[in-house]
């Protein structure tokens, strides 16, 4: 008999991504729509059971996803701040988990405070890349053209800068030219922040980040078509991310799409600027 298993779905194209793998490795997945407009063509995808059950009401998505027999979920898919408290009201056991927070209220130890809740009903949340594995990259120059000295030197400094903000919990994603820092990622997001960026300073360098220490269960960063479309649209000359630990959609279209437009795409990690020529 299939496996059970378990997705919270956000906003986005991941939950689609990630319910066919998990389909063509022969498990049984049930769907839980978390927020308005989320993931709406999951029985396209192969979802065995789809249920559209607001986050905010916890106590339901608790007991559909006992109802159904999952011991094992994903939280897979955007569910931004302004998408949980701009939807309307909280149910008792949301109330009750948000209350356990006390004074610690940023993103990660919101999702921890849900995580330790399912954990206490005997379902575990699994690692994202369990099934998108095949998203992620290994560390190189990914298409024809390579940083110029100058945009290595900008790429170690935004790898830098993004790195110390994800550990605050604050953005994931800085932009620099010439060694000076054009802007870093807040609640606006990856692509408002690039734009913001290289209106500044068009040629710019963008770097996206894992957090230092990325809980693999969610909020894993992702790339794809959209993000470099803000690059190329605005100007900028490199677009560089944490080499296996991001996942990237469309990877041959935005290969074909950044050699068109003169791109690099980056899968980095620390010190291959001094092994790859420039």
């Amino acid at each position: 008999m299939a496996q059970v298993i378990g997705l919270i779905a956000g906003l986005g194209r991941l939950p689609q991504i990630w319910t066919l793998r998990a389909k063509e490795r022969g498990a049984c997945v049930t769907v839980i729509r978390a927020v308005p407009g989320a993931f709406e063509d999951a029985k396209a995808a192969g979802a065995d059971a789809v249920c559209d059950v607001f986050a905010g009401e916890w106590g339901r998505v608790v007991a559909t996803l006992k109802e159904h027999g999952v011991t094992q979920v994903y939280l897979i898919g955007k569910i931004a701040r302004d998408l949980l408290f701009g939807q309307g009201s909280f149910d008792q056991r949301c109330r009750e988990v948000l209350g356990r927070l006390g004074a610690r209220s940023n993103d990660d130890a919101l999702i921890e405070a849900f995580v330790s809740d399912l954990a206490r009903e005997g379902i575990e949340v699994g690692r994202q890349a369990e099934y998108l594995d095949h998203l992620l990259t290994e560390a190189g120059v990914m298409g024809r053209r390579v940083p110029t000295p100058a945009e290595w030197f900008d790429l170690v400094r935004g790898y830098q800068v993004a790195k110390a903000i994800a550990g605050l919990d604050v953005g994931q994603t800085a932009v620099v030219k010439e060694g000076a820092v054009l802007a870093v990622e807040a609640i606006e997001g990856t692509d408002r922040a690039i734009a913001r960026g290289l209106a500044i300073g068009r040629g710019g360098v963008v770097v996206k980040v894992a957090k230092p220490h990325q809980d693999p269960r969610f909020d894993v960063p992702t790339i794809g078509m959209d993000t470099l479309r803000t690059v190329v649209e605005h100007g900028g000359s490199v677009l560089a991310f944490d080499a296996g630990q991001t996942f990237v959609l469309d990877r041959e279209e935005c290969l074909a799409y950044a050699d068109q437009h003169g791109v690099s795409l980056v899968s980095y990690v620390p010190g291959m600027e001094r092994t790859v020529g420039g």
